[in-house]
């Protein structure tokens, strides 16, 4: 299950410039990741060098080994690779897509040419949360696997790393070195004279409505002994409450926490009296609540019934007699009709449509549901009154 998300997205721009002090020219490394409302992800990545440092046949052959290398890395993880090329810069650009966030996380954080040694966006609580971490060993590591540039040829690199996100919602905290407006948040990592880089970012969007899905509205609960199950969707992280309505009035039964994923559970909730009844969740967080709809169900244990089949439909007896039962017309397998001793086959025959329905409802036969077989020759009346002692019986021991 996906919830609805905010319409804005989630824009990570990771860029990377490798700049040749003695050329004037240098190396492009950019990453470009998009998140859309329901969780799914782009990451573009742009690699390219200045054409003027490719003229070097030495830094050329590094560079094609790498960017070969790269090809056949990125197309195993699923990416489409393309040549890059303009005026300036010639090398690939690669685009992979990700279902969910987690998928991202791990990409980001575990992926053996990501510059992060940590990262992770995820929604909780009604936030969007931004975590990541990197040093600036990683990434001058990172630039040698990718580029193929020695650690002598570093020493005349300027590598200035800046690393853009955007977030959906408005923004309530954040480390960047820059923010545009209430979107647009920069980090500029000095590599040079500093080891540890902690990046976060939060921001604030409207809940995800929380949804009761189970059990549907309009159910008929038969046996609440041991408590019914609740469950439904919501905003990851908020508590949930159940409420039983009854006009203005709410009475909580149960409460829990949505998980990561935006479910919830609330197992066993005991009913009370039978009845018809309305139930409704509240979403709670830090800052926010919201409701769901209020479905109704109606808590009534399924009442007893007593068939009496028509005339000429049995042949002696009711209730107690001992008759044979008619296999055609239902599987001999069926576990619900092995050995009731009470259905003639011509009941059977003629009725076994109706029956079929009652037990499809959970009714079953001897304990709610009662066939008032009769000897159709015999005197009517008397008849009756064996219905009624059979009767009295039954619901004295029901």
């Amino acid at each position: 299950m996906k919830s609805k998300k905010s319409h804005q997205v989630v824009q990570l721009t990771l860029l990377t410039a490798v700049v040749i002090v003695t050329l004037a020219c240098g190396i492009i490394f950019q990453s470009t990741t998009i998140v859309d409302e329901d969780e799914n992800s782009t990451t573009v990545l742009t690699i390219a060098m200045d054409k003027s440092l490719l003229m070097d046949a030495s830094i050329n052959q590094r560079w094609q080994q790498q960017i070969d290398a790269m090809t056949e890395h990125m197309l195993l993880h699923g990416a489409v690779v393309q040549p890059y090329d303009d005026d300036l810069y010639k090398g690939i650009q690669t685009s992979i897509t990700f279902p969910d966030l987690d998928s991202l996380n791990v990409q980001q954080s575990s992926e053996e040419l990501s510059i992060f040694d940590s990262f992770t966006i995820k929604r909780w609580r009604g936030e969007f949360v931004f975590e990541a971490h990197t040093t600036s060993a990683l990434i001058s590591q990172r630039i040698l696997q990718i580029t193929g540039i020695s650690e002598s040829e570093l020493l005349l690199v300027q590598f200035p790393l800046n690393i853009s996100l955007q977030l959906p919602g408005d923004l309530i905290r954040t480390n960047a070195d820059q923010i545009d407006g209430n979107e647009m948040q920069t980090w500029a990592i000095d590599w040079w004279f500093q080891e540890e880089h902690p990046l976060y970012a939060t921001s604030r969007v409207p809940l995800i409505l929380p949804v009761i899905t189970e059990p549907e509205t309009g159910a008929r609960i038969k046996d609440a002994s041991e408590g019914i199950d609740f469950a439904g969707t919501g905003e990851p992280g908020a508590d949930i409450y159940l409420y039983r309505v009854e006009g203005d009035q709410r009475t909580v039964m149960a409460t829990s926490q949505i998980d990561a994923t935006g479910q919830w559970t609330l197992p066993t909730v005991q009913m009370g009296e039978l009845g018809q009844y309305v139930f409704q969740v509240e979403e709670r967080t830090d800052h926010e609540s919201s409701w769901s709809d209020r479905p109704s169900l109606e808590y009534r244990p399924l009442e007893p019934i007593v068939f009496v089949p028509g005339f000429y439909s049995c042949s002696e007896g009711i209730f107690h007699k001992d008759l044979k039962w008619h296999w055609g017309w239902f599987p001999s397998d069926d576990p619900g009709w092995e050995t009731t001793g009470l259905v003639p086959g011509v009941s059977t025959l003629y009725y076994g449509a109706l029956l079929r329905y009652f037990i499809d409802q959970g009714y079953e036969l001897n304990e709610n549901l009662f066939i008032a077989c009769y000897d159709w020759a015999s005197s009517l009346p008397e008849e009756a009154s064996k219905l009624k002692e059979a009767l009295d019986w039954e619901c004295l021991n029901w």
